[in-house]
C-alpha cells in the first residue's frame, strides 16, 4: 500500500510540472512584425554620374501600427533631399513623412540624382512605422564614364641637372567630365607646391593637387608644367595626374636622373655688319664671331639690308632673321614672358645644359624677322641641336655709308 501511494504522488506531480511548462510556453502578448518593403524596379544599375535613377517600390504595415515615414540612404548616409523627387514632386526633407492613406501603405516611385563620382554605391529605401520598426528595399548604383586622356611630347626618361626647373609638356583630352586638377608626386610623395610652375615658369602653384582654370576644364595642348628637379643626384619618378569632377583619372609617369652641376657656358664677342655694305657683310658664324656674308653657309643670322626706297641716313632697316636655308631658329627671350621669371637676364645664363629649356620658352618671330634691335635685346638661336643666346649691348649707326653694325655679346 505504502508503494502504490507513493507511485500515484509522482505521476501527479509530473501533470503538474508538464502543464505549467505548456501554460509559459503560449505568447502574453501582440507579436510584432516590421513593414513590408518590395522593390518594383531594378536592384542593379549601371550609370553614368549624376544621372537620375528611379526606384519604384511598395510598402504594407507588418502588423496594426501605421506606417509613419520613408527615407531613402546611399552607404547608409541620408542622401541630401536636393537629390531626391518623390512622385514627380522636389522632395523637402529626408526622411518623408506619410499622411493620409499612404500610413496603411503606399506604392510609390522616387527619382534619385546618382552619385557624381565613378563608383558602385549602394542606395536603401527605409519605410518605418510608428512603433519604430523598418523594413527596407537595396538598390546597387556603379556609375561609370569614358575617363580623361594625358598624353606628352616631353620625352619619358631623362637626365636633368639638379636644382632645375624641367619643362614637360602636356595635352588632355576631356572624358565624360570636366577636367578638375592635376597632381605631382615625386617617387610617391606629393611634390611641395613651391616647385610646381603651371603654364609660366616664374610663378609656383599654391597647393598639390592645383585646380585647373577654366580655360583648361574643357582640356589642353602643350600646355607647360615646369617641376624643380632635387638638389641632389639620384632617380626619381614622377608622376603627373590629371583628376576630372568624377574622380576619373589619366596619369604620366616620367623617369628622371639628376646629373651633377652643369658646364658652364663659353662666351665671346660677335659683330653684325649692315648687310647693304658691300661683299663680307650681313651674316654672323655665331662659331666665332666673325662677319660673313648673308648667304654663307656657316652663318647662323643676317642683318635684314636696307629700304632702298629711304635716304641713304635713315634707310637701315635695323632688324635681324636666323637663316632659315641653314637649318636656323631664332626666338625672343623676355623677361616675365614666355614662361621666363620677371628676374630672367641675359647675365643669370650659366649652364650649357640650360640653353634648350630657354629656346623653347622663347617667343617666336614676328614674320621671321625681329622688331627694330635695341639694346639690351636677348636672343637665342638653334641649329642642329647647338644653341647661342645673344645679347645686344651696342647698335651702331651710320649716316655716310651702310657700315652700321651690331654688337653682341654670345653665350654658347
Amino acid at each position: 500500500m505504502k508503494r502504490i501511494l507513493n507511485f500515484s504522488s509522482v505521476g501527479l506531480v509530473l501533470i503538474a510540472a508538464m502543464f505549467l511548462y505548456s501554460c509559459e510556453d503560449e505568447p502574453t502578448g501582440p507579436v510584432n512584425v516590421d513593414p513590408v518593403v518590395s522593390l518594383l524596379s531594378s536592384s542593379d544599375l549601371t550609370l553614368e554620374p549624376m544621372e537620375t535613377f528611379t526606384i519604384d517600390f511598395s510598402a504594407s504595415i507588418g502588423d496594426d501600427s501605421p506606417l509613419k515615414s520613408v527615407t531613402v540612404y546611399e552607404d547608409g548616409t541620408k542622401v541630401p533631399f536636393s537629390r531626391l523627387t518623390v512622385n514627380g514632386t522636389a522632395a523637402a526633407s529626408n526622411a518623408i513623412l506619410l499622411f493620409g492613406d499612404d500610413v496603411d501603405g503606399l506604392s510609390w516611385s522616387i527619382d534619385v540624382v546618382a552619385q557624381s563620382i565613378t563608383s558602385t554605391s549602394t542606395y536603401e529605401v527605409e519605410v518605418q512605422d510608428e512603433a519604430g520598426q523598418t523594413g527596407s528595399a537595396f538598390v546597387t548604383v556603379t556609375t561609370v564614364g569614358t575617363p580623361p586622356t594625358l598624353t606628352t611630347t616631353s620625352p619619358m626618361t631623362i637626365e636633368v641637372l639638379q636644382d632645375i626647373k624641367n619643362l614637360f609638356r602636356l595635352t588632355a583630352v576631356k572624358g565624360s567630365g570636366d577636367l578638375v586638377s592635376i597632381e605631382v608626386r615625386e617617387n610617391d610623395q606629393f611634390v611641395d607646391p613651391s616647385k610646381i610652375f603651371w603654364q609660366t615658369i616664374g610663378t609656383s602653384v599654391s597647393e598639390n593637387p592645383f585646380l585647373l582654370g577654366e580655360d583648361d576644364k574643357g582640356g589642353f595642348d602643350e600646355q607647360e608644367l615646369f617641376i624643380m628637379t632635387p638638389e641632389s643626384e639620384g632617380n626619381f619618378i614622377y608622376r603627373v595626374i590629371l583628376t576630372d569632377e568624377f574622380g576619373s583619372t589619366a596619369e604620366l609617369s616620367f623617369d628622371v636622373t639628376t646629373l651633377p652641376s652643369g658646364t658652364a657656358v663659353e662666351m665671346l664677342e660677335g659683330v653684325l655688319l649692315n648687310a647693304g655694305g658691300g661683299q663680307g657683310t650681313g651674316g654672323l658664324d655665331l662659331d666665332n664671331g666673325m662677319s660673313t656674308n648673308s648667304d654663307d653657309a656657316e652663318a647662323e643670322i643676317r642683318d635684314n639690308g636696307i629700304d632702298t626706297d629711304l635716304p641713304a641716313d635713315e634707310n637701315w632697316l635695323r632688324t635681324i632673321s636666323p637663316i632659315a636655308d641653314n637649318g636656323v631658329s631664332m626666338r625672343y627671350l623676355k623677361a616675365g614672358e614666355g614662361g621666363l621669371p620677371e628676374d630672367f637676364s641675359f647675365a643669370s645664363i650659366a649652364f650649357k645644359e640650360d640653353l634648350p629649356l630657354l629656346f623653347d620658352n622663347g617667343i617666336e618671330l614676328t614674320d621671321g624677322a625681329s622688331d627694330v634691335v635695341m639694346i639690351e635685346d636677348v636672343f637665342i638661336v638653334e641649329r642642329d641641336g647647338k644653341y647661342w643666346v645673344l645679347e645686344v649691348i651696342q647698335v651702331e649707326t651710320t649716316f655716310q655709308d651702310n657700315a652700321d653694325n651690331y654688337i653682341f655679346d654670345v653665350k654658347f
